[in-house]
């Protein structure tokens, strides 16, 4: 298993809602097919985007460091051999990294902050690294001359190779991801966004050579209220493939493409 960096991306938070600028006097429930977008932008940027501790895209690949990317603030997390392992063994066998991020930062004019922890055990198979369990609780704010934001994001993951040793082989993924959002915009209408996503992800397996999801489903719920309406949905997610999902809320099924956001 080769080890690389795994970012977590703060100054894109705001790409995570999907939110209109027009006024209304009124404030409509938003239809099951502009909430399944919503939930196709939240997954792309989730874990698509490395938005939290894992990456899609990055498969395997278990953090060496882990920091805002945009700001190049890094922390170390250090491996080593532990005192169980034996000679024979990957050294990551067994091993914990358990970290607590604090940072605060101003790029221009933009300043954000993550606080939280963020924790990795590395699973082995027959001396051979084959996956880990992460457990993530992140609290992120941001403020620019046009958004203030607040973001709760948690995940709870085990990820596991089908074949040890095999870099290019399936990878497993089940688990729990959450992500909650409070936005205030600071011009045009200054309009208030608050939102709520909650996932249990089962069976979904990932291609390391596409840096995609080829299947697997996953159940939601999620709510809120933006500039566009409010919305109390629950609903079911089938991977598709070549990034593409099909989401269904009270039995109306909407095929969406997660790097276009476009759909039927």
């Amino acid at each position: 298993m080769k080890l690389k960096r795994i970012s977590i991306v703060v100054l894109a938070c705001a790409a995570l809602s999907y939110t209109s600028c027009k006024k209304s006097s009124t404030t409509p429930t938003l239809s099951a097919q502009t909430v399944s977008t919503q939930v196709a932008l939240n997954l792309a940027q989730t874990l698509y985007g490395g938005f939290g501790a894992f990456d899609v895209t990055q498969g395997l690949n278990a953090p060496l460091t882990v920091g805002v990317s945009r700001n190049q603030i890094r922390l170390n997390m250090t491996r080593g051999r532990m005192g169980i392992n034996t000679v024979t063994e990957d050294p990551t066998c067994g091993l914990v990294a358990d970290t607590t991020l604090d940072y605060t930062t101003t790029v221009d004019n933009t300043t954000a902050s993550i606080k939280g922890n963020i924790k990795f055990t590395f699973t082995c198979t027959n001396g051979v690294a084959s996956g880990f369990n992460i457990t993530d609780n992140l609290n992120i704010t941001e403020s620019t001359p046009d958004l203030s934001g607040s973001y709760i994001f948690a995940e709870n993951f085990t990820v596991q190779t089908t074949q040890p040793g095999n870099d290019n082989a399936p990878i497993s993924l089940n688990g729990t991801m959450s992500l909650s959002d409070n936005l205030q915009y600071k011009t045009g209408s200054k309009a208030t966004t608050n939102e709520s996503y909650n996932y249990t992800l089962t069976s979904i397996m990932l291609d390391p050579t596409l840096g995609d999801i080829t299947s697997g489903t996953a159940t939601f719920s999620t709510k809120g209220t933006n500039s566009s309406g409010t919305w109390n949905y629950t609903g079911t997610v089938v991977f598709l493939g070549q990034h593409v999902v099909k989401i269904t809320i009270n039995g109306e099924a909407h095929t969406i493409n997660l790097l276009t956001g476009m759909g039927s």
